[in-house]
């Protein structure tokens, strides 16, 4: 088989696991999670040649994510049979290079997990019955494995970091909430920053289930309504000094509506999914500039 026959394929199982793609720091290779008759398989992408790797131990990887140097990987997996207990992680040196196991648990709940020298872990926690909290702790790992619980006195539903490591934001259970509190909220939201062990500063409180940092580490992004109406929330910007909410406004003064918004390029402009008119979903992106929605996929011409 040659490489544009390997590659075809390749990127058909790539389709499959649509999002999962994470670009090296130099933007020369790409990782990804492929799905072929076999299983799930963490694969590396050179995008100037479109030779590829495997990633990983036999048993499986998947979702990969950069060390901030881009020579190594961290792959999600399973030790011995898939189960949540036995989640775990390993380290790779790319490309092609051996895996090695580092740490049980996952970076799920972890968002850009790299935080001030340390991988961010998710465990689940000890066996429980179904309605006791919290269902998953957080650690940092460091490269010989040992970890550190963080945040032990909370419920955390997520944890994600800013690009370059330095701050964490987090989204909390109240005290005293229930496992059927976890679908609804409301949340808390704090802001991790400074040396490990300084208190988290909260600064809002709402239904965030989806929250990402500028490039710049100076703002949020967020959807702050459960999804599942069929209508798209309004998308805000959070202040994470003072907690403030500004929603982001169309050219005549309207809320701009999606759901999981990012950042792209330099800040100027956001990415996010609206439901299609005829079923399905589209990607828009918006421009800070010229307060306008273009979608992006399906194509529209201007």
């Amino acid at each position: 088989m040659d490489l544009q026959d390997r590659t075809e394929g390749l990127v058909e199982g790539l389709h499959a696991i649509a999002g999962d793609g994470a670009w090296s720091p130099d933007e020369r290779h790409l990782a990804a999670t492929y799905l072929s008759k076999d299983g799930f398989t963490a694969v590396l992408v050179d995008v100037d040649t479109l030779a590829w790797w495997r990633l990983g131990p036999a048993q499986g990887s998947m979702h990969p994510v950069w060390h901030p140097s881009g020579q190594r990987l961290l792959l999600n997996g399973f030790c011995g049979a898939p189960g949540p207990e036995r989640a775990c992680v390993h380290l790779t040196d790319v490309p092609g290079g051996e895996s090695a196991f580092l740490a049980f648990g996952s970076t799920f709940f972890c968002v850009d997990p790299y935080w001030q020298g340390r991988w961010l872990l998710s465990r689940r926690a000890e066996k429980q019955r179904w309605q006791d909290l919290p269902r998953y702790r957080f650690y940092l790992v460091d490269e010989a494995g040992e970890s550190e619980e963080v945040l032990a006195d909370r419920v955390v539903r997520s944890i994600i970091v800013s690009p370059g490591g330095e701050r964490a934001a987090a989204i909390c259970l109240p005290p005293g909430a229930t496992r059927e509190s976890l679908p609804n909220g409301p949340y808390r939201l704090s802001v991790l920053e400074g040396p490990h062990g300084v208190p988290p500063r909260e600064i809002a409180q709402g239904d965030y289930w989806w929250l990402r940092w500028s490039n710049a580490a100076d703002r949020l992004l967020t959807s702050n309504t459960d999804y599942g109406s069929g209508e798209a929330p309004p998308i805000f910007v959070i202040d994470p000094g003072s907690g403030t909410e500004a929603p982001v406004q169309l050219a005549d003064g309207s809320p701009l509506t999606g759901i999981e918004p990012v950042w792209a390029g330099d800040d100027s402009c956001i990415l996010y999914i609206r439901p299609s008119a005829v079923g399905g979903t589209e990607i828009w992106s918006y421009g800070f500039a010229r307060k306008r929605g273009k979608r992006l996929y399906p194509f529209e011409d201007d």
